[in-house]
């Protein structure tokens, strides 16, 4: 068939031939339809219509009363406006759908105009009475006028008064001020269809005419006839009046003194107290005063006497506790006191309330002549400083004997060649209720003697050192108040070749993977402290004065010791802290700048040395300080003495001891 005979055409365009469907398209009749009855004066072609969907033709075009044909393709569609906010819209039925081939449908849009909204005006009268004034709104009169010829007067109301008004110009105005300050806000304009406006008219009562003016006069009189020095400016003095309104201050003065003017109403006059001196006030210091008066305050400071120089107050207490069959009571005991001013003397003990002695502040010491073979402890406040009027209480109790005895032998046994500890090597541990000693130096027979109180016990060493270790039965157990019981511990040295021979031991960190910091300070002079820090993991420390540690004092941990030095400086002391792991590290503490003498000093930390458990070739694991070994000196002589010192204090050879970094 041709394209004629199926309803095509042909459109020529250029040398391109299009053949365009024209029965295929379908029609849409879009009609506007505008009611005026509430004043309104749009027509259909003020509004402007819109058709989306397949290519609507036209798509945009101003409303027509009898329609407008749009061609559209098949398929979805919908009829809209631009929408006048004076007009209510509604579409018919076919304003939206599916059109198809050859379908025609009309869509008819109504537009209704919207009655108008009332205009209003709302007229507020606000008084202010903060000057005495006592008018309220409705005594005002205030005139509205409006368009449309509106106008009426009416009563002022704080709450307000609303009027329906045409639009256009509208005014307020109050007819009569009553002597009142006034204002007006948003009182005079135009107000448009359906707005509201909101007119307030404020006045304010006047300000009276101040009254005579009322005045304080106030003088400082300072008597020192008891060697005070002060004098009236030394004095601050404060003037409250007006019920809080007025609150000055100011230095005092003697006659004629101060003179302020003040709101009338009450009053009141107060000045910073000295408590070295008395207070007496005369005249008119406090009360009420009236316009146009004057007043005057007399304030007179006394100085007072000195009191005679004040004392601390020491109070003995002397507690006896027999619970194992002892007979002393507290006045068996003599107890001397010592205190500031060569104070010294000697009390019989006396239970609470005890003996009150009074002393000259400064430091004292209250101590037991003789215990009589009892324990003893003493408060915190038995020693140390008092001040005047201050007081302290010492209570110093005694206590029968309640203890065991544990003996603690250490036996070192050499037979293998391989070690040469001796039993002060050794670090001793017991653990039991209250021991005498917890940690000490290993002691050959007759050993150490620790009192324990009755329980249970165990006594162990730190350390073997890679000896054997054998304890006897009564290293651990229960003692009973009075009983001995007698611990040996044994070590043996191990066999040639023990420990794996050349491998096996611990390296580097793995010995000790988080070692605590350790460090020590140290004071010039004879009468020196050692102090120390470290942690959990240290349990004994060796001091020495030289690095071979050859007559080394062991001691368990301590927050500080007295170490006797030399006085001057250079003086040296050498610490090591030996851990749990068999580790060790050494400081050495040098005194400097120690003139004048008494100056505290921190140690300069110049050893640092990581410990390690290694096997030599032909050994045991030893303790060793094989590592990073730190000396900050000034001389290669002083580090190479430092390091054989080292060497010897370990029997290692050089090549197998240390690495050394300087």
């Amino acid at each position: 068939m041709t394209a004629q005979e199926l309803g095509w055409e042909w459109v020529l365009s250029n040398t391109v031939h299009t053949i365009v469907d024209i029965a295929c398209q379908a029609e849409l009749i879009v009609k506007k339809i505008v009611f005026n009855d509430d004043g309104g004066t749009k027509q259909p072609a003020d509004f402007t219509m819109q058709v989306t969907g397949i290519n609507p033709n036209p798509a945009s075009f101003p409303g027509s009363p009898t329609g407008t044909n749009v061609t559209i393709e098949p398929g979805d569609y919908s009829v809209s406006e631009i929408q006048d906010p004076g007009y209510a819209m509604t579409l018919s039925a076919d304003c939206t759908g599916t059109i198809a081939h050859g379908e025609s449908k009309t869509c008819t849009v109504t537009n209704d105009d919207i009655p108008p909204e009332e205009s209003k005006l709302i007229v507020i009268k606000h008084v202010i009475n903060d000057n005495g004034g006592i008018k309220v709104a409705a005594d005002f009169n205030i005139d509205v006028t409006a368009a449309g010829n509106f106008q009426q007067t009416i009563p002022g109301n704080e709450t307000g008064t609303e009027f329906s008004v045409e639009p256009g110009g509208y005014l307020v105005v109050e007819q009569n001020s009553l002597g009142y300050s006034v204002s007006y806000d948003n009182c005079q304009g135009t107000i448009a269809v359906g707005e509201t406006m909101t007119c307030t008219v404020t006045n304010d009562d006047p300000v009276p005419p101040p009254p005579d003016p009322a005045y304080i006069i106030v003088i400082k009189h300072v008597s020192n006839d008891d060697g005070g020095t002060k004098n009236a400016p030394d004095f601050t003095m404060h003037l409250e009046a007006g019920t809080g309104s007025l609150n000055t201050s100011f230095p005092g003065a003697e006659a004629p003194g101060v003179q302020t003017q003040v709101p009338v109403g009450d009053f009141n006059v107060t000045e910073d107290q000295d408590p070295a001196y008395t207070m007496t006030m005369t005249g008119d210091c406090t009360g009420v005063i009236a316009a146009g008066e004057t007043k005057t305050c007399t304030i007179t400071n006394d100085d007072i006497p000195p009191p005679p120089p004040p004392k601390g107050k020491l109070v003995i207490i002397k507690k006896v506790i027999n619970d194992n069959g002892w007979t002393k009571v507290a006045n068996d005991f003599s107890i001397l006191v010592q205190a500031a001013n060569n104070f010294q003397n000697i009390y019989a003990g006396q239970d609470a309330p005890g003996v009150m002695v009074d002393v000259d502040p400064g430091d004292y010491v209250i101590e037991e002549v003789d215990t009589l073979g009892y324990t003893k402890t003493k408060s915190a406040d038995c020693s140390g400083t008092i001040a005047a009027q201050e007081i302290k209480t010492c209570t110093i109790t005694n206590d029968d004997p309640d203890k065991g005895t544990l003996i603690v032998i250490k036996h070192v046994i050499n037979d293998s060649g391989t070690g040469s500890k001796s039993a002060g090597d050794f670090t001793m541990s017991v653990t039991a209720q209250n021991p005498s000693q917890t940690s000490f130096a290993g002691v050959e027979a007759p050993g150490v003697t620790v009192t324990v109180d009755p329980g249970d016990y165990n006594v162990d060493e730190a350390d073997s050192f890679n000896y054997t270790k054998s304890r006897s039965a009564e290293c651990s157990g229960t003692i009973a108040a009075g009983e001995t019981k007698t611990c040996t511990i044994t070590n043996n040295d191990p066999s040639g070749g023990g420990g794996g021979g050349g491998g096996g031991g611990c390296t580097g960190a793995s010995c000790n993977p988080n070692p605590s910091p350790v460090n020590a300070t140290i004071t010039c002079g004879p009468n020196a402290t050692l102090s120390f820090t470290y942690g959990s993991d240290v349990n004994a420390i060796s001091i020495s004065q030289n690095i071979a540690f050859d007559a080394a004092t062991i001691i368990s941990p301590v927050a500080s010791i007295p170490w006797a030095i030399p006085a001057g400086d250079g003086q040296t002391v050498y610490i090591k802290f030996q851990r749990a792991t068999g580790s060790i590290e050494i400081r050495q503490a040098t005194t400097s700048n120690c003139t004048p003498p008494g100056q505290v000093l921190s140690c300069t930390n110049l050893v640092t040395a990581e410990s390690e458990l290694v096997t030599s070739p032909n050994q045991s694991v030893i303790n060793s300080a094989k590592g990073k070994l730190l000396i900050p000196v000034f001389s290669l002589s002083r580090a190479q003495e430092i390091l054989t010192n080292l060497y010897n204090l370990f029997g290692e050879d050089k090549n197998d001891c240390c690495e050394v970094i300087c």
